[in-house]
């Protein structure tokens, strides 16, 4: 979740706001304060059923406009992620960005920001013995389908497990693909349900001072 400075955004010249979903075939943008006063907050951060009024579906689809491409320098103020391995994995995909943006990725645990629903990988870590993580309990207790690879510094996949259907909370606690590592520096990268859900270079081996 990107965490936005409202009011370096709505305050720029070219930003349009809309009431509702820009989709919607009622939908009319507009630019001045008195547009922005008119739009009804309270349906906007309305929160629970509606009761059969469905201006409060529509409402919630409230939009800011600004001109893009955003530029992010102006107005990003922090990067919230669900867990350690999401944060690193974002990092590890901006690849030579990655200091530029390391200080404002942050690891939220509120419920009011994530309702952390779904599977997602919660930690992971490379062991001499193989790859060891744990899953975020889906809501529905269902189990889900996770890939693991891993590759190694030259780039060849030294191991790859699949498994159709795995519970997020086995009963020792964490997921083990079991493989024997030697000492290096390591690509791991988990899919859940057939999408990136971890990747980044995990070393293995003494640490180093």
């Amino acid at each position: 979740m990107f965490i936005l400075d409202a009011a370096r955004v709505l305050t720029r010249p070219d930003t349009h706001f809309c009431d509702r979903n820009m989709q919607s075939n009622d939908a009319s943008p507009g630019t001045d304060e008195p547009y922005f006063a008119r739009i009804p907050f309270d349906k906007v951060y309305h929160e629970g059923p509606n009761g059969g009024d469905s201006s409060i579906t529509a409402h919630r689809c409230a939009e800011v406009l600004p001109t893009s491409p955003l530029v992010l320098e102006d107005c990003l103020r922090a990067v919230l992620l669900r867990s350690d391995p999401e944060r690193e994995t974002l990092l590890h995909l901006l690849g030579s960005e990655r200091a530029r943006w390391a200080g404002l990725c942050h690891v939220s645990e509120a419920l009011k920001v994530f309702e952390k629903r779904h599977s997602f990988v919660h930690e992971v870590g490379l062991e001499r013995d193989g790859v060891v993580f744990t899953l975020n309990r889906r809501f529905d207790g269902r189990g889900v389908a996770i890939q693991v690879g891993v590759w190694d510094n030259a780039g060849h996949q030294v191991a790859n497990f699949a498994y159709a259907d795995v519970p997020a909370a086995p009963a020792e606690g964490r997921w083990i693909c079991r493989q024997e590592f030697a000492d290096g520096l390591y690509r791991v990268r988990i899919d859940i349900e057939g999408h990136l859900a971890f990747e980044s270079l995990m070393p293995l081996g003494p640490a180093l001072f």
